[in-house]
């Protein structure tokens, strides 16, 4: 590795590196980003000296940036006549609350903030502190009217859950904390683009998962101020006029909902579909870009792909870095519409020729070409 793209696990204070193999990956889809490191030596002197133990907490660096704060989960050492390798691996802080189930003493919340439920629900794991950033603050401190915790929910789960009907993305950034917030509008140093950094790409277009109609269906909350619709299950519809043919989907409400709340569930589905639906991956050399920082998701970047006939400005989705021997550090970011993870209308991409969908990455094309069939 050149001067540029170091790694470094510390543990204790302790910094242990030359890792000839790298993989971490983060994601929007994930609450805890991932990692694993291997080295091997082929005179190894003092096995001894690296005092990693199961558990140990930890921090992953590149180029001095903490990309995962987390723990040790794995560690596996083996040797044979010509090499000895070391294996170390582990999640983010926040891969507690994917593992655990929540057991605290209350269940049920009425008429609490989703920033305020959130908090409940992380409090007993002690390192964890939830964040929320400016983007989300309003959505964040919108109550939601009653929420309630099963026997068996894994924590993440209920995070999610409360999170959704507001559109409030959960993420980790590796800091250890627990960001709550809203698609980035931050935008990337580089530009990507074909013929100067991008070393490969692949365009994923599926509409297995996607529908023509969304349907989601709530246990309603009445008070003085509201109508009866709002008394009686309530319920919230979205169409996807890119779909030709019909395929409705319901969704149960994850908790109590009025109307309009039933409608933006329903919104926030569809537009989360549809935007997983259309995807690119590129991959470029190393890590970090021309301003040495690390490339981050929830990040904007540019695109200029004449291969794929991909222009415009896309969201950095899901991320992995890699080094091997074989490819040197490697970065591969998976980009979607922006429009993914806002609660509004659906992100789309242009549809030629009634044929399959080529992203061009503009909310109002694909869906007036629809409506023009």
């Amino acid at each position: 590795m050149s001067s540029r793209n170091q790694i470094e696990l510390r543990i204790k204070g302790q910094s242990y590196q030359g890792w000839k193999s790298v993989e971490i990956q983060k994601s929007l889809e994930q609450i805890a980003g991932t990692f694993g490191l291997a080295v091997s030596d082929r005179y190894p002197q003092k096995p001894a000296d690296w005092k990693i133990q199961m558990g140990d907490q930890c921090t992953v660096e590149i180029d001095g940036q903490v990309v995962i704060t987390g723990y040790i989960e794995d560690f596996r050492m083996s040797f044979d006549r010509q090499q000895h390798e070391i294996q170390v691996s582990g999640r983010d802080l926040t891969g507690d609350l994917v593992d655990c189930s929540y057991v605290g003493s209350k269940n049920e919340w009425k008429n609490q903030t989703v920033r305020a439920v959130v908090e409940a629900l992380c409090e007993p794991f002690d390192l964890i502190d939830v964040v929320v950033d400016a983007s989300a603050a309003t959505q964040a401190a919108r109550k939601v009217e009653e929420f309630k915790a099963n026997e068996g929910d894994s924590v993440s789960e209920l995070i999610v859950k409360a999170c959704k009907t507001r559109g409030v993305l959960v993420v980790s950034y590796g800091d250890g904390d627990l960001t709550l917030t809203q698609a980035g509008s931050k935008q990337a140093a580089d530009t990507l683009e074909v013929g100067q950094n991008i070393l490969s790409s692949q365009m994923t277009l599926s509409d297995k998962d996607r529908f023509s109609d969304y349907y989601v269906k709530g246990v309603g909350r009445g008070k003085k101020t509201k109508q009866l619709k709002d008394f009686v299950r309530p319920k919230g519809h979205a169409t996807d006029e890119v779909m030709s043919r019909y395929r409705p989907l319901v969704v149960l409400g994850e908790h109590a909902m009025d109307v309009k709340t039933a409608e933006d569930r329903a919104k926030w589905e569809l537009s989360l579909r549809a935007g997983k639906s259309r995807s690119v991956e590129y991959s470029v050399q190393g890590w970090t870009q021309s301003d040495g920082k690390v490339w981050e998701i929830n990040t904007l970047v540019k695109v200029k792909d004449k291969v794929l006939d991909v222009n415009g400005t896309l969201l950095i989705a899901a991320l992995r870095y890699s080094v091997d021997d074989r490819s040197g550090t490697i970065t591969r970011l998976t980009l979607v519409d922006p429009q993914t993870y806002k609660l509004l209308s659906s992100p789309v991409m242009t549809k030629k020729g009634g044929g399959i969908a080529k992203p061009a990455f503009d909310l109002d094309t694909e869906v007036a070409q629809a409506k023009s069939k």
